[in-house]
């Protein structure tokens, strides 16, 4: 079938189709909309994928339901630059698993993570960034996947722009993770030890000494984009130590090229609440000052009031789950069976081997950050 053809019929069957036809065959439908996705890409109008996606998951999934269409979706998103129109999914709470109503494989859940942070690093949004990369590298797993080692690349270099180090992982994260990580890819190792040292200039020579690497993952931006956040890192040290300090001195202290250089850098850094400053221009002095936000005002009240009604939610849906649970056939079973069944030794628990990833490795496509 020509492609256009076939496009121009998924983008209708997609609009008319009803929730009971395609639940009837989700891992169909799956396909249907993987190589939809991938014939819009390939065509250069990834646009054109973006809609009909979007209501595909809405209408294979309840809205609480991670489907194999997210993924698709978000990379459409990614691939034709509309990143902004992937927030409001991405933004959406979904938590339920279910391949009997939408098809889902356990590479899907993983590659909307992965897609779904690389399009929160594209808004410059580095902390739910960083918590959907964690996603990827924490879920478990039998084997380590490409997806996990390319999640786990941009996870160090988000945690360094955003931290200023990179955080412990969860303790059910994949053991010979790091291990495995070390081996096939020193050249972030490297990066990452000498960030902790706080020179600049080092870090552009290990830069320039593992350009290659890094252009070949496509994370040179976010590489470069972690060299400015350490200029910024230095600058905010100063705050704790001095109450004033000369434009020279920062530029000597955070290794900047210039005067003129560190004047830009401050005062961009002021503009963005990153430091409280004032620079005196004729003397060539900063002065630091102290968080001049009291948290009295409307606007804070508004903040606590959402983060207390987010909770309430999250708690009724935690409540949900577990009743859901308890009342579920397969999970009554498995606990009368293993009441029935004593373990071979004391102690011993029943461990599952969780998702295996179909197809072996799969190699996502990367992004320039």
């Amino acid at each position: 079938m020509d492609p256009e053809t076939f496009i121009h019929q998924v983008i209708r069957f997609i609009s008319h189709c009803s929730i009971r036809q395609i639940r009837i065959e989700p891992r169909k439908f799956r396909l249907v909309c993987l190589k939809f996705m991938e014939l819009c890409r390939d065509s250069k109008q990834p646009i054109r994928s973006i809609l009909p996606l979007k209501q595909a998951l809405n209408k294979i999934g309840s809205g609480e339901h991670i489907t194999p269409q997210h993924h698709m979706f978000i990379l459409a998103c990614i691939t034709a630059k509309c990143y902004k129109v992937a927030l409001p999914i991405l933004d959406r709470f979904v938590f339920k698993l279910d391949p009997e109503i939408t098809g889902i494989e356990s590479i899907d859940t993983r590659l909307y993570f992965y897609y779904g942070g690389i399009c929160y690093v594209a808004m410059k949004k580095f902390d739910k960034a960083l918590q959907f990369f964690e996603t990827v590298i924490s879920t478990p797993a039998v084997v380590i996947s490409s997806v996990m080692l390319e999640a786990y690349k941009k996870y160090i270099l988000v945690a360094l722009c955003l931290k200023g180090e990179v955080p412990n992982l969860p303790r059910y994260t994949q053991g010979s993770l790091g291990r495995v990580f070390k081996q096939l890819y020193p050249a972030y190792d490297e990066f990452t030890n000498s960030f902790t040292t706080r020179s600049v200039d080092d870090l552009h020579k290990v830069t320039q000494n593992h350009v290659e690497q890094f252009e070949k993952d496509r994370n040179l931006g976010l590489v470069k984009q972690a060299i400015q956040a350490l200029n910024r890192q230095n600058i905010q040290r100063l705050t704790k130590t001095y109450i004033t300090l000369s434009l020279q001195s920062i530029t000597e202290q955070t290794n900047l090229p210039d005067v003129n250089e560190t004047e830009r850098r401050v005062f961009l850094m002021i503009q963005n609440g990153q430091v409280f400053a004032t620079i005196n221009q004729k003397d060539g002095m900063v002065e630091f000052l102290e968080n001049p936000e009291k948290y009295n005002n409307t606007k804070t009240l508004q903040y606590l009031d959402r983060q207390i009604h987010q909770s309430i939610n999250l708690t009724g849906v935690v409540m949900k789950i577990d009743e859901e649970i308890g009342l579920d056939d397969k999970y009554l079973h498995k606990i009368i069976q293993a009441e029935r069944t004593p373990s071979r030794f004391e102690g011993e628990e029943d461990l599952g081997m969780g998702d295996k990833i179909p197809g072996g490795m799969y190699h996502p496509q990367a992004y320039h950050g």
